[in-house]
């Protein structure tokens, strides 16, 4: 992976957006506070970008638009675990750990989103997402 220092800039390139004037574009993030240790880790990163030259310091008041920021991106194009693979990944881990798998698999045919059930009880149990803390 490179550093930020080691990527080159190509002379005479410019990034334009087109963006409709008429737009009203947001101005306030809902975002949760950074911690103090996530916060050090994002000045250094932002002053880092600075001194490469990816980004510059500007006035607030020419800022038009905010939006929030996610401090471990997946990679580029990687769209991360299938929901299987996570499945699979955290009956691994109970075995690792010495405990029975969590998660009893029914065959292909009869899967639904509703019917993988934890192998303590022999019920299905429907999941309901969780709301965000924020």
């Amino acid at each position: 992976m490179l550093s930020l220092r080691e990527v080159l800039l190509v002379e005479g390139t410019e990034h334009k957006l087109n963006v409709d004037v008429k737009i009203t574009l947001l101005t306030k993030v809902h975002q949760r506070l950074l911690t103090e240790t996530q916060k050090e880790w994002y000045m250094d990163v932002l002053d880092e970008m600075e001194v490469s030259g990816v980004c510059a310091r500007v006035p607030a008041d020419y800022v038009k638009c905010v939006s929030s920021t996610n401090l471990q991106p997946k990679d580029a194009g990687e769209p991360g675990m299938s929901r299987d693979e996570i499945v699979m990944r955290i009956n691994e881990l109970c075995r690792e750990a010495g405990l029975p798998p969590y998660w009893k698999r029914v065959s292909k045919e009869e899967e639904t989103p509703d019917t993988e059930i934890a192998s303590e009880s022999n019920t299905p149990q429907k999941r309901t997402p969780k709301k965000p803390r924020w």
